[in-house]
């Protein structure tokens, strides 16, 4: 999996290389796409806020606990943007939507941070 956090284009390359999870809508289900084109404004900030929070930078091991957590971080702001700005249906996608990239995000690099995880809870650094 390429590192990537790409969510409608809106991330330069610099910043979408930085954390693990592969966002990429083009191929999706349409209310996943119709959920991210509401949120737009969210979906950058929830990114920029992860990777401040555990700092982040073009050399952090996307296997690292700060990269995983990053992205747990990112993947729960996105879903509290959709509850907020999507339908219930399109809710429902993007929840699901999101636990398969975090299911396959444990899988390829984060199998000693998985989500939930109490080392993403108790420090960040």
């Amino acid at each position: 999996m390429q590192f990537l956090w790409y969510i409608m284009g809106i991330f330069c390359a610099s910043v979408s290389a930085l954390l693990p999870l592969n966002i990429d809508t083009s191929d999706d289900d349409p209310l996943v796409v119709s959920c991210m084109g509401k949120m737009y404004d969210q979906t950058q900030n929830c990114g920029e806020q992860a990777i401040k929070d555990w700092n982040i930078t073009d050399k952090t091991d996307p296997k690292s606990k700060n990269a995983c957590c990053s992205a747990w971080e990112e993947g729960d702001c996105l879903v509290i943007a959709a509850k907020a700005k999507c339908s219930a249906d399109e809710v429902t996608h993007f929840q699901t939507y999101i636990k398969t990239l975090f299911a396959d995000e444990e899988k390829e690099n984060c199998q000693k941070y998985p989500y939930q995880s109490k080392e993403c809870k108790l420090t960040r650094n």
